[in-house]
């Protein structure tokens, strides 16, 4: 029976969560990382289980790693990205000094080295996706820190995704980088000025530096796979200046410069984008009919979210049963719609289908959406608007 809460009560949850062990995904430094299910949801989930205990001995240091990994949690709470891992659940024992993060699982996801090295066309949109989480983190205040091929993943869909806030902080202007930060992290490139430690300078992080080794990690895989088509190398210059001076100021600078180098571009979509938007557009100026003189498009992330949906209500079909559900996905106030109809061919005698809107375009269409920059989303929008435009109104219902 329920009770009436107060300001302040402990609810105690008796039912505990359960998972299913599936198998061990890698090791860290104070950390193990295992695959696990949740039998009810049928969902799959990444458990990173921090233990540094052989590690380390002295109780003093056994607690500042402690917080560290708390550190990271509270950063990870903060984060709602498509292009940084979610994280989900937590479970602390700070007695053992030990703790379990139940994250987000990337499938089939690769390093991005690895991944860049099988696909090298895809360079472009990755790196833009690259920038697009780091820019978020900028406008959150957060630094990663630890910027490295095996902390940027790149799953089966072409989608980043950043992983591993171990070192991950909060950043103020101009920080002070501890020891065990400027020390004992390896860089994968000599740190730059502000870190440097000459002359009693005080060595300095923030997201300049993030700016930094994002760079210098781009520029060593492009130079490793010989791409000739990475179209960024001015931007990528001046990210990796060693003068902190010269060098790009921030993410978010890095995104406007790529938006006008777009612009400028002849090929500001890719082939394959272009056949995707054209199979959807085909489709739905098949299947609109008519639509009310308020109607509108919708913005990208609600075609997203409404595109999901309905690849989760027909995933057992091949086919949309309902067009109207495709057409709402894309714009507000669709009145008629022509549905799925059979038709018999002048040629053969044999029965085909009209206005059929395979299931498979959906999957297609979330895929591209999601890989889309800003300003690609924003040329979508503005096309997407011309074929609204050229739909017949319905007006039956005004009143003179």
């Amino acid at each position: 029976m329920s009770k009436e809460l107060k300001e302040g009560d402990i609810i105690p949850f008796i039912r505990s969560k359960d998972y299913k062990f599936i198998q061990n995904l890698g090791l860290g430094s104070f950390s193990k990382t295992v695959l696990l299910k949740d039998e009810i949801t049928d969902e799959l989930y990444a458990c990173k289980k921090y233990d540094p205990i052989e590690q380390i001995n002295g109780e003093k240091e056994k607690e500042e790693y402690f917080e560290k990994f708390i550190d990271e949690i509270k950063i990870l709470n903060k984060i709602v990205h498509h292009n940084i891992v979610r994280i989900y659940n937590n479970y602390i024992y700070p007695k053992e000094k030990v703790g379990y993060i139940i994250m987000e699982y990337v499938e089939n996801a690769k390093e991005i080295g690895e991944y860049i090295k099988n696909n090298s066309d895809k360079i472009n949109g990755v790196f833009e996706q690259i920038i697009e989480g780091f820019s978020y983190l900028e406008k959150m205040k957060l630094c990663h820190r630890d910027i490295r091929s095996k902390n940027i993943l790149i799953d089966s869909n072409g989608i980043v995704k950043i992983i591993d806030f171990g070192f991950g902080k909060n950043y103020i202007l101009d920080e002070t980088v501890s020891p065990s930060t400027l020390y004992k992290n390896g860089w994968i490139v000599n740190p730059p000025s502000e870190m440097n430690t000459m002359d009693d300078n005080k060595p300095i992080y923030n997201n300049k530096t993030e700016v930094y080794f994002v760079g210098h990690l781009i520029k060593q895989i492009v130079e490793e796979n010989c791409i000739k088509s990475f179209r960024y190398i001015p931007i990528l210059n001046e990210m990796i200046e060693f003068n902190e001076k010269n060098r790009i100021k921030s993410f978010e600078e890095i995104k406007n410069r790529m938006a006008e180098n777009s612009i400028s571009s002849k090929s500001i979509f890719t082939k394959e984008d272009k056949e995707v938007y054209q199979k959807i557009v085909s489709k739905l100026d098949e299947i609109i009919d008519s639509v009310e003189l308020d109607a509108r498009v919708n913005d990208i992330n609600t075609i997203i979210e409404k595109l999901e949906k309905i690849n989760l209500k027909y995933n057992l079909e091949d086919k949309i049963l309902n067009n109207k559900d495709f057409a709402e996905c894309f714009f507000e106030n669709v009145v008629n719609v022509n549905e799925n109809s059979t038709e018999w061919s002048n040629y053969d005698g044999e029965p085909y289908e009209v206005n059929m809107i395979p299931t498979s375009l959906i999957t297609q269409s979330i895929q591209w959406l999601r890989r889309c920059n800003e300003k690609q989303k924003e040329l979508v929008i503005q096309n997407l608007k011309v074929h609204l435009e050229g739909y017949e109104i319905d007006d039956s219902d005004l009143p003179f």
